[in-house]
């Protein structure tokens, strides 16, 4: 590679690098100080430092830089990037919840047990009645240790009742129909191809996904 190419991906890395740090601080500041305002606009930042860097935008923008010897825009593969990555977390925290069997691959209702903000958790707690919120709050404010696996069902029945997880489902396929626009334009000027084809295929899989 060109060294100024290879200065330029060394940036990329360095970035991302600093975007899932502050993702993840973030993250874990809210659960350390059990806050219960976090909103769907706080959890879409918080994602997109977190896992959208890492898990999308950056692959998507080294492959562009180094494809084209760094003379193609990047920027377009930034939204491109967060829609596709955030589809994927949105399924990925539904999973959690619902998926049976092995393949998942993960701990059933393991971000319950962490206290995790997802997207469910916060449309529970803007849901949820003053009765249910405060026993939230108490559940929440606990280490790991602490919680109880009935206290964890209770959280999840509550999800259902109040239909949480079929508002992230929603939201999920909302963000992956902007992933589809959003690829138009990052690929507008990329002819048809099996790879091409492949990125569209992506878009789906991300919110059908079972594992």
């Amino acid at each position: 590679l060109d060294p100024r190419l290879g200065e330029r991906i060394v940036g990329e890395f360095a970035f991302m690098g600093r975007q899932t740090v502050e993702g993840q601080a973030m993250e874990l500041g809210w659960r350390l100080d059990n806050r219960l305002d976090v909103g769907p606009d706080d959890y879409l930042e918080m994602i997109m430092c977190k896992t959208c860097w890492y898990t999308t935008v950056l692959p998507l923008r080294l492959g562009a830089l180094i494809g084209s010897r760094g003379a193609i825009d990047l920027e377009p593969f930034i939204a491109f990037g967060f829609n596709l990555g955030a589809a994927f977390q949105l399924r990925d925290d539904v999973l959690n919840l619902t998926a049976e069997g092995g393949g998942y691959g993960k701990e059933p209702n393991g971000d319950l047990w962490e206290g995790k903000r997802t997207l469910v958790l916060i449309h529970l707690l803007s849901s949820a009645s003053a009765t249910e919120r405060q026993e939230l709050a108490c559940f929440l404010g606990k280490q790991r240790p602490e919680r109880t696996a009935a206290e964890v069902a209770t959280v999840r029945q509550w999800m259902d009742d109040h239909g949480s997880i079929a508002f992230a489902t929603e939201f999920a396929r909302g963000i992956a129909a902007a992933a589809a626009v959003t690829f138009e334009a990052a690929f507008a000027s990329a002819p048809d191809s099996p790879a091409r084809r492949f990125l569209a295929a992506m878009v789906p899989y991300m919110v059908d996904r079972t594992r």
